[in-house]
């Protein structure tokens, strides 16, 4: 049986933007999105971090600060009761590669990798590059932070 996922970007919309954040603890969730995100996983949804990470290729993060950040942004979700099923990360600075949103590769990859069914899953980002991945993938519903966090479940 196929399943139905919530795709989300990370930085701007699972925490707070900060330009190539490399420190955990500048670490700070989007109470909003948290109470939202956790609300779909109650509903069945698997929870998917859809993430660009340019800083790494560019040298201003390095692999093991990426690593950090994520897991101080996933010990304080999962305080909140929100635990992530799968994280896809692309570190290319070439807007041209596959995988690098607004491309639909990494999406696309989760997707098979979980069987997941993208016409009744949901894209959420901060950028209009999130939402043409998503679109791009076939997904369903492809929403900005504020249009999901007002948008019924």
């Amino acid at each position: 049986m196929m399943k139905k996922a919530l795709f989300l970007d990370r930085d701007g919309t699972i925490i707070e933007h900060v330009h190539y954040i490399n420190d955990p603890e500048k670490v700070k969730l989007i109470p909003e999105m948290i109470k939202k995100i956790k609300s779909y996983q109650q509903a069945g949804y698997l929870i998917i971090v859809i993430t660009n990470q340019r800083g790494i290729s560019l040298g201003f993060i390095t692999q093991e600060q990426y690593e950090a950040v994520n897991s101080r942004m996933l010990a304080l979700m999962k305080k909140e009761g929100v635990n992530i099923d799968h994280i896809e990360m692309c570190s290319e600075k070439y807007d041209t590669h596959p995988r690098r949103k607004p491309n639909p590769r990494m999406i696309l990859d989760a997707a098979k990798r979980l069987n997941i069914d993208l016409e009744s899953s949901i894209m959420v980002g901060d950028n209009i590059n999130d939402i043409e991945a998503g679109k791009r993938a076939g997904v369903g519903k492809n929403l900005f932070v504020q249009e999901f966090i007002s948008n019924p479940l």
